[in-house]
């Protein structure tokens, strides 16, 4: 670490959570090659970025060298954390259950009513947002993709078992 004042906790600083990502992305990874070309293509950028951000991230927090110049340009550190407490177990277990729940509704209706629906649920559920405020974000960000994926980029996006006459069979 760093000879600055570290104000987070040891579990927040340890190695362990850049060394779980890592581990979640390569597992991504390995994942997606059993996928046709252009289905592992997102999954894939996702995955190799996340392996890049991990592996800096587990760097940022040794000593000397390569650390050092990682936690000067990319103002990587704990000595001005966004929290400076472990969080409660609750709370990270409600953001899996959230992230969970977005990866279900992918796989069973796909991403243009997933995206959505998760934007909407999290506003108004876990973030307190109206219903307003949380419809004109829904609608907002369920326009962008498509517009942006499936009209300019002409990338049909998954559309889940439900609606793919394939079903299960691809998984």
């Amino acid at each position: 670490m760093s000879e600055q004042t570290e104000t987070a906790s040891k579990l927040v600083r340890s190695v362990y959570a850049p060394l779980v990502w890592c581990a979640v992305c390569v597992v991504f990874i390995v994942w997606s090659y059993d996928l046709d070309e252009v289905s592992r293509a997102a999954p894939l950028m996702g995955a190799y970025a996340g392996l890049v951000l991990g592996i800096l991230d587990l760097l940022s927090r040794f000593r000397g060298g390569v650390a050092d110049v990682i936690r000067m340009t990319m103002g990587a550190g704990f000595s001005n954390p966004e929290i400076a407490h472990d969080p409660q177990w609750s709370d990270e277990a409600r953001q899996m259950a959230w992230m969970t729940f977005f990866v279900v509704m992918v796989l069973f209706v796909g991403i243009l009513p997933a995206v959505p629906a998760y934007v909407l649920l999290s506003m108004r559920m876990n973030g307190g947002r109206s219903w307003k405020e949380s419809i004109i974000a829904a609608v907002a960000t369920f326009a962008f993709v498509f517009v942006v994926f499936e009209i300019f980029l002409s990338f049909e996006l998954y559309r889940g078992v439900l609606f793919d006459e394939r079903g299960f069979d691809k998984w």
